[in-house]
């Protein structure tokens, strides 16, 4: 019987105690059959005829699946074929409906991985919050022993125990966020606070200040499409080879550097990391002055996050749609950017929201602001590689990869203090796939597995079961970037309405537990904002 497991899991995967086949070889073996042993000695001996260390060697990973949600995954161990020793830890959120937490052992192939066999630990050994530390029996695919075992040790920690969701913040009854726009101020061209050299365009202005020996360093992602056989500017527009031909042969040192993929992925996994991922990240870092204005050192502020320093980007918290397109919009106007594009189908000029009261420049002494972000060691450079190392510094070991994940962390533990609401804005809103219904799609081929759609619809349902007042308000455009019509933003528009129907399911479902007429102020709303125009 299926249990919801909502809160943290902490599992630690110790070792394998032996792999064989149960043929008489020490070779992995998919099943306990004569046919299947047949096929695999086969395969083994073609690998060691070929001679190639990298196949002949094994590479054994294991991973965390919580029923068909894959929650974490150990990092590869090459060349330990019969007692591989992982000893890794991970600190695990999950809001999932589960029968068994599930432990794969596989063995990574050139393309795809080869499975060895599962071990499964039900649910109810798990949900009652005592550790569990045992070995335990690895099965094939029919539910057959394999005659190997896999130690490993679990301790749930419920979500309805944890004082942050309980109490929520003591500090601060609400939760504040800082978006882009309530900052707009501070790096917008303002035609009130006119500086000298201020109609300088960006590119100029870099030039001028390389020229007066400022070191200006621009690292820019290149855009491997960005060739002359497909479209020079770049199937994304980023113009990246332009604007390296600009800086070419003066004082500003420009570099396009491009998204390579980490070891860790397949081949087309690469290419796919190659083609369609961007290094997103926005920084700027400058020299300037101390608070101290008599001192002669200087200090490096750092400006993260933001909107991209190009084309079709520029704007102001007044967002027009008209007004601008003679002066600052008059070479900055996109419209038609696909074919059969009506004012029907929304404006450039979309707002997402207003700044908040909190969040106006009179009360700068109140904001709080986190950052956060998700990476991995294919786009960094000193992420830490010993298992307890990874495990201390916060981050998720992968298969030969090392993952930054505290976007979601941040979310998690954010929704899970909250007490009175919840404010989201983003360019989509997607996830937790595990719950969706699966009667017409493969979930597990969607793989949109992080956990923020189901902690919101699972913290309105507390909320219901306590009696109190809760609102989670999740504001996105009407479509994210993109033509409307094409298969990849029809893809992210289905995805999001099978997300809000999964948690819109769950609160009908906490509803129908308790006293409709006497539930009030429960609220979840989905906002898609826009700029109007007055007609004169």
């Amino acid at each position: 019987m299926p249990s919801l497991l909502h809160g943290t899991l902490s599992v630690t995967i110790f070792e394998v105690d032996r792999i064989q086949n149960g043929c008489g070889f020490n070779f992995f073996s998919k099943g306990t059959g004569q046919k299947s042993c047949g096929k695999k000695f086969l395969s083994k001996v073609k690998r060691m005829v070929l001679c190639r260390p990298e196949i002949v060697g094994s590479r054994l990973y294991a991973t965390v699946d919580l029923d068909k949600a894959r929650v974490g995954r150990t990092r590869m161990i090459e060349n330990q074929p019969y007692n591989p020793q992982w000893y890794e830890s991970f600190n695990i959120y999950c809001a999932h409906l589960i029968s068994h937490v599930i432990f794969t052992v596989k063995d990574d192939q050139v393309v795809g991985a080869e499975l060895i066999g599962r071990a499964y630990i039900p649910v109810e050994d798990v949900i009652k919050g005592y550790i569990v530390d045992k070995w335990v029996e690895i099965l094939d695919v029919n539910r057959n022993p394999i005659g190997s075992r896999i130690h490993v040790k679990l301790h749930f920690l419920s979500a309805a125990h944890d004082s942050n969701w309980s109490q929520g913040i003591k500090i601060h009854a609400m939760m504040e966020f800082l978006t882009h726009s309530s900052i707009n101020d501070r790096v917008a061209r303002d035609p009130h606070r006119r500086k000298p050299g201020g109609d300088l365009k960006l590119g100029d202005l870099l030039k001028k200040k390389a020229d007066e020996g400022v070191r200006v360093l621009m690292l820019v992602w290149d855009d491997r499409t960005s060739v002359e056989e497909l479209k020079k500017d770049g199937l994304m527009a980023t113009h990246d080879q332009e604007t390296e031909n600009y800086f070419r042969n003066t004082n500003v040192h420009c570099f396009l550097c491009p998204r390579n993929p980490d070891d860790g992925r397949s081949i087309i996994q690469g290419f796919e990391i190659s083609t369609m991922f961007t290094h997103h990240q926005k920084t700027v870092v400058v020299d300037c002055e101390m608070p101290d204005s008599t001192s002669q050192k200087r200090r490096i502020v750092s400006f993260v996050g933001g909107i991209d320093l190009c084309d079709g980007r520029y704007d102001t918290q007044d967002h027009p749609l008209f007004k601008t397109l003679d002066t600052i919009h008059h070479d900055d106007f996109h419209q038609p950017n696909f074919p059969g594009s009506s004012i029907k189908k929304g404006d450039p000029g979309r707002v997402y929201n207003r700044p908040l009261p909190v969040l106006q420049s009179s009360d700068t002494d109140t904001w709080n602001v986190q950052l956060f972000r998700s990476i991995d060691g294919g786009a960094v450079v000193g992420f830490p590689t010993r298992p307890e190392e990874v495990a201390v510094s916060g981050l998720v070991s992968g298969k030969d990869n090392i993952i930054d994940r505290s976007i979601q962390d941040a979310y998690i533990n954010a929704i899970r203090r909250a007490k009175n609401f919840i404010y989201i804005e983003n360019q989509y809103f997607l996830g937790s796939s595990f719950g969706w219904k699966s009667n017409d799609i493969k979930v597990k081929d969607i793989n949109a597995l992080h956990l923020i759609p189901k902690e919101l619809s699972l913290k309105i349902a507390s909320k219901i079961d306590a009696g109190e007042r809760f609102t989670v308000y999740i504001v996105i455009p009407m479509w994210p970037e993109g033509i409307p019509e094409s298969a990849s933003v029809q893809a992210i528009l289905d995805w999001q309405r099978r997300t809000m129907e999964m948690m819109y399911s769950d609160i009908s479902d906490a509803l129908e537990e308790m006293d409709f007429n006497i539930i009030q102020g429960i609220t979840c709303r989905f906002s898609a904002l826009g700029t109007g125009r007055q007609r004169r």
